[in-house]
């Protein structure tokens, strides 16, 4: 049975609720506003509706860097764009880097160099680091991970206001943390010595301390980029020297998978560079970027299979006649259902969200109060209004439910489950 997309009210339908999956269905948009001249994502949360990221309009008598906070909602099509104002000190904010999972923190850089912390719901900002930069945040904004200057290598953790400095593993002397899970209590990073002796190598940081998860054999250096809910999928990018034809020596990235104790250099087609920058809560999607001979880069997905091997497919494979293309992938929701980037789109470069055809992981961060995904067993009589398919508003459930094509059946029977309440 096809959806009807137009619009119905007035009409009795008898719902039943049971658990269904939740299909994404796959779409590309470009969010970013065309004029700008330059436009980057920095992160996203937990369930893919709110993108943080820099912004530069170069018209005028002086380039105008902003920071800009997308936010746009699950059950309107409508989309609002907040700029960031000054900051009590340090400078006008200019990057936000970071997102906390309900969206309710956005984190990043000041002109002055100074790491902040802003709520937009409240308007509260606050300083929390100087000469520094944020690289995450916790699900609910509680702790925030950065570090000093790009090459001053020290680690922070900030945690409701108390600010730690933590030393890198034993055997090195600088760090870099980059990725957070979402309870706050597991950190990755790279690590490397400033007399830049044995090359540097990805760090995994919790409650029991700091320990080294190193590099792939026979390469240069390596780097850990996120990790997923429970620590069990940590992604990254390693350095490896190769050996061109004419003798030539260069560096390639490699995007590694650690895992299990053991460290994967992931697949990269026919390309001939490849970075891992984020992966989802359950671990089964990682996300990153390729690159060929031509220097030019194309968004990856690492899918995990049943027998535990990540197989890549590259986001341009999912549109193949669109004039619009992602080129780098920034992050992934923590449902892994949206990846963030740039890219280019019917000719105009800019910030774009793909939203994935998977079924979300359900342990992504949600509303406070929110009961979650998951749907209480139960039969109602209502109304649906569905203008905005397959994103359909009950007014029994007084909320906006998703019904997916599988879910349809030609007897009239219908199984919804809730729209998430979180972003």
């Amino acid at each position: 049975m096809k959806r009807n997309t137009g619009v119905i009210t007035g009409a009795l339908f008898i719902f039943t609720l049971s658990h269904a999956s939740l299909l994404a269905l796959p779409t590309l948009e470009h969010i970013s506003d065309p004029g700008l001249d330059l436009a980057t994502a920095g992160a996203v949360s937990s369930r893919g509706s709110v993108i943080v990221g820099q912004a530069v309009n170069w018209q005028g008598e002086a380039p105008e860097e902003l920071v800009y906070h997308f936010d746009k909602s699950y059950d309107v099509t409508s989309e609002t764009i907040t700029t960031l104002g000054a900051m009590p000190q340090g400078g006008r904010a200019f990057r936000a880097t970071a997102v906390s999972g309900n969206g309710a923190v956005v984190s990043g850089i000041t002109g002055g160099g100074v790491a902040y912390r802003w709520e937009p719901e409240t308007g509260d900002s606050s300083l929390i680091w100087n000469l520094g930069n944020v690289t995450d945040i916790s699900n609910d904004g509680s702790v925030i991970i950065g570090t000093s200057g790009p090459f001053a290598g020290i680690i922070y953790w900030w945690e409701n206001n108390f600010l730690l400095q933590l030393d890198p593993p034993a055997g090195f002397d600088r760090g870099v943390p980059y990725g957070i899970n979402g309870a706050g209590t597991i950190m990755v990073g790279g690590c490397w010595n400033l007399s830049g002796e044995g090359g540097g190598e990805a760090f995994l940081y919790t409650t029991s301390g700091m320990s080294s998860l190193g590099k792939p054999e026979g390469h240069e250096s390596a780097a850990a980029h996120d990790v997923n809910h429970d620590g069990s999928v940590v992604v990254g990018t390693s350095i490896e020297k190769v050996l061109l034809m004419n003798d030539q020596e260069v560096q390639r990235k490699r995007a590694v998978l650690f895992k299990d104790a053991t460290i994967t250099v992931l697949d990269r087609g026919e390309h001939i560079e490849s970075e891992a920058v984020g992966v989802s809560g359950d671990g089964a999607i990682i996300v990153g970027h390729v690159r060929d001979e031509f220097f030019r880069w194309f968004a990856a997905i690492w899918e995990r299979q049943p027998d535990g091997s990540y197989m890549l497919q590259l986001t341009d494979d999912l549109f193949q006649e669109s004039e619009s293309s992602l080129k780098t992938a920034t992050a992934i929701s923590e449902d892994g259902t949206t990846i963030v980037g740039s890219g280019s789109f019917n000719g105009v470069d800019g910030i774009g969200r793909l939203r994935l055809d998977v079924t979300p992981w359900e342990g992504a961060a949600m509303d406070s109060g929110s009961s979650g995904v998951d749907p209480i067993q139960e039969s109602l009589l209502g109304t649906v209004n569905i203008q905005f398919d397959p994103w359909w508003y009950s007014y029994t459930l007084e909320t906006y439910i998703y019904a997916s094509e599988e879910a349809e059946t030609d007897q009239g029977g219908w199984f919804f489950i809730p729209a998430p309440a979180g972003p």
